[in-house]
């Protein structure tokens, strides 16, 4: 950074936290730069944006980088008896790039359950504590569903219109009203409706193969490029296992 201004702040990654924790810092006030080992995600080149998209989002857009193998991954060991499927992004946005939008607050049961359970430990802190900032985030990242559900804490209103539920949805609601039993449409990061410069969902279905309208809220569409940010994003020189030196980072 050798000529530029001095930050106060350096964050590295660019996933659902660091981004979120640079945007609020940099509106405070704060010279933010934010470092990230991966790129910018090129929109043409994500699995939906092409006909062979169920073939490309299990190979160049696999969750595990092992399988996926970009240039700014790395191997990630995965052993033992019961080995876990790595879930891991680096680009632009962390993980949150190949999310499928669910984005479901925690219950206030699930900041107690040593009390209630018996089990693990209670949180330092309550639903109500954190229940402001929930709401301050859904605003940033452009969050869809419907207050008033009658199992959970009172809540202020969603952004936008809960997701339609599409035919095979409308069955499964039909048939639980008809039993009487309850249902919810539940929150997702999917902008419904032109939010923040963004297009609504067209509702090609299954997020996880990324969004070429940019309307699954990803940290890279919905936090490092919200208005009024003065985010600065620092490009580092990142050399590949050949030793060939490129530019990486947003």
């Amino acid at each position: 950074m050798i000529g530029k201004p001095m930050a106060d702040v350096l964050v590295i990654g660019s996933g659902a936290a660091g981004a979120a924790l640079s945007l609020r810092l940099s509106e405070k006030g704060a010279n933010v730069v934010c470092l990230e080992q991966g790129d910018w995600i090129d929109r043409s080149r994500l699995p939906k944006a092409h006909l062979d998209w169920e073939v490309r989002g299990r190979r160049h857009w696999a969750a595990n980088p092992n399988v996926r193998r970009w240039t700014s991954d790395y191997p990630v060991g995965s052993d033992g008896e019961n080995p876990v499927d790595i879930y891991m992004y680096n680009a632009v946005g962390g993980s949150t790039i190949g999310f499928a939008g669910n984005y479901w607050r925690l219950a206030p049961s699930d900041f107690r359950v040593r009390s209630l359970d018996g089990v693990g430990v209670d949180w330092p802190l309550t639903y109500e504590d954190l229940a402001p900032y929930y709401t301050i985030n859904e605003a940033i990242t452009g969050v869809a569903g419907l207050a008033g559900d009658p199992c959970g804490p009172e809540r202020d209103p969603l952004p936008l219109p809960p997701a339609p539920l599409g035919r095979p949805g409308e069955l499964l609601r039909d048939g639980y009203e008809k039993l009487g039993w309850y249902w919810w449409p539940t929150e997702q990061a999917i902008v419904t409706a032109p939010y923040a410069g963004r297009a609504a969902c067209d509702n090609r279905g299954w997020c996880g193969f990324g969004c070429p309208h940019a309307s699954l809220s990803t940290a890279d569409v919905s936090t490092t490029t919200s208005p009024g940010s003065s985010v600065r994003c620092g490009r580092p020189r990142w050399s590949s296992p050949a030793g060939v030196s490129e530019r990486r980072g947003c």
